[in-house]
């Protein structure tokens, strides 16, 4: 299996996280601090430079109030 970390479903998630962020009106520093991290982290993610696993997805699903359905659809609709 190819590495996912620079796949094109790994860019669509990471678009999207972007997008509810924005849409949610929160910093990354906001939301570093709901989820107990660092805003580096985020910075990190969003840039596409780290995984980001279920718990912590579901969690941030939570705290953006974001379908987690909605975007594992947009996500497997990508191509890699």
């Amino acid at each position: 299996m190819p590495k996912t970390l620079y796949s094109g479903r790994h860019k669509v998630l990471v678009e999207c996280l972007v997008a509810y962020r924005k849409r949610a009106g929160m910093t990354q520093t906001e939301l570093a601090k709901r989820l107990g991290l660092f805003q580096s982290k985020i910075a990190v993610m969003e840039a596409g430079g780290r995984r980001i696993d279920l718990i912590e997805l579901l969690t941030i699903a939570d705290i953006l109030e974001f379908d987690i359905d909605e975007l594992i659809g947009k996500v497997r609709a990508a191509a890699d």
